[in-house]
């Protein structure tokens, strides 16, 4: 496919008066200079195919990216044929995603996409396509580009305090401090008397030597605890609060991988479940939040009841709530009975809620510079 570009639109107009002008003054002067600029034309458009038969281009099966944030992962194209070639550019629907060039007779180049994502989610390469008007600006000639792929963008997700946790275990790494003295660690706890059992590497030198007994360190335990994360759908016209919850929860998890607790997650708009463990590989975790699409279907009171039941009792909730509907509270009011949980979601969803909740806010921010999520001065 070709077709003018901007300023050859503007060149052909001036063919046009530069013909009619000919006409009335009968100058075969103005017919030479128009057979040039037409030969212009024409070179433009033999170049510009020939450019973009020769070059290939290639991309990762899966380009990763984040919100706001530009692609790190460059794409490869390479001249296949022994001429020069000219500037290439590779477009979608969402506009301009990449540009290279010149080539030199044989070179490789990689180039880094020029795109940002304004929106978490998957785009498939398969509606790209390779432009070129090279070497003139006259003629743009475009070829359809068959990219395998897609692209991933991840939610923005940003530092926060992480959400309540319970149901302790023993775990080496964890973060959290118990109350009993065990043999090894990382944080000293003291010094005791050695018993039976005990092992030569506790003792501790600096007081044994003070000639009171053999004494060994102690150091406090530690203790991982477990958070179920259940994400709620979103309500017809207001999708976007749903992005902004999946940043919220996004945020959350990672914020309590990082505290050394177990987390459990669920969306209940199609049911996604997953269990992380701490230092849990990051890029799995944030694939499956861009994969999740926007659910608007309505949701049963007994649905909060059925996610909270079917997972684990001993940890403590944390809700991300994009949408509010009073007909939930009944249910929510039942599983949540007896357990440790904190609900988060926007500041305008939070009229009519319980006063003994407690309630965290996330807002509608910029990408990777989103703000913490404080409690409100009442929750403290």
């Amino acid at each position: 496919m070709i077709r003018p570009t901007r300023h050859g639109y503007l060149l052909l107009a001036l063919l046009g008066f530069f013909y009619l002008a000919s006409v009335t003054s009968q100058s075969g002067l103005l017919l030479t200079i128009m057979g040039v600029v037409l030969a212009c034309f024409v070179l433009n458009w033999v170049r510009a195919r020939q450019t973009l038969r020769a070059i290939q281009v290639s991309a990762l099966p899966a380009t990763t990216a984040t919100e706001g944030q530009p692609v790190t992962e460059p794409w490869q194209f390479l001249n296949r044929s022994r001429q020069w070639a000219g500037v290439v550019r590779v477009q979608s629907p969402a506009g301009l995603l990449c540009q290279a060039g010149p080539f030199a007779p044989g070179e490789a180049v990689p180039a880094p996409l020029l795109a940002r994502f304004a929106r978490r989610g998957v785009y498939p390469l398969g509606r790209c396509w390779l432009e070129c008007h090279h070497p003139f600006g006259l003629v743009t000639s475009t070829r359809a580009l068959v990219l395998p792929g897609e692209i991933i963008v991840y939610p923005a997700v940003y530092p926060c305090d992480p959400p309540r946790a319970a149901g302790f275990d023993m775990m080496v790494g964890g973060k959290h401090k118990g109350r009993r003295r065990v043999a090894s660690g990382i944080h000293f706890a003291g010094i005791r008397p050695m018993l039976a059992g005990d092992s030569w590497r506790q003792i501790h030198w600096k007081s044994s030597a003070k000639g009171q007994g053999m004494m060994v360190k102690t150091f406090d335990e530690e203790l991982s605890g477990r958070v179920t994360l259940l994400l709620g759908p979103a309500t017809p016209g207001q999708t976007g609060w749903f992005d902004d919850a999946v940043r919220a929860a996004g945020s959350l998890m990672f914020a309590a991988l990082d505290d050394g607790d177990h987390v459990e997650w669920r969306y209940l708009g199609d049911q996604h479940h997953h269990l992380l463990t701490p230092f849990s590989d990051a890029n799995e975790l944030l694939e499956s939040l861009a994969r999740l699409e926007v659910s608007t279907a309505a949701l049963a009171a007994e649905a909060w009841v059925g996610a909270l039941h079917g997972g684990s009792n001993r940890g403590a909730v944390c809700l991300v709530l994009a949408a509010w509907d009073p007909a939930w509270l009944p249910g929510l009011e039942r599983a949540l009975h007896g357990r440790s949980f904190e609900v988060c979601l926007p500041a305008r969803l939070a009229a009519g809620l319980p006063a003994h909740w407690r309630l965290r806010w996330f807002q509608s921010q910029g990408f990777g510079d989103g703000p913490d999520l404080p409690s409100p001065p009442s929750a403290q």
